[in-house]
């Protein structure tokens, strides 16, 4: 195999160990609930110019 392949092979790998892991964790919603949804994201473009990479961070609140 390439180099790169092996790169996704492993990162296929770990994203399967860590759902393997949490697969018990959740979240439960009660059918007489009302809940109000409150989504944030924020992206880093400008940090990351030399490795073209950027940053994003997700914030979902449930109330």
């Amino acid at each position: 195999m390439s180099k790169l392949e092996d790169t996704y092979l492993e990162a296929a790998k770990y994203i399967l160990h860590y759902i393997n892991h949490i697969i018990d964790h959740g979240i439960f919603y009660h059918k007489d609930g009302s809940y109000t949804t409150i989504r944030y994201i924020d992206v880093n473009w400008r940090s990351y110019l030399k490795t073209q990479k950027l940053m994003v961070a997700y914030v979902f609140i449930m109330e």
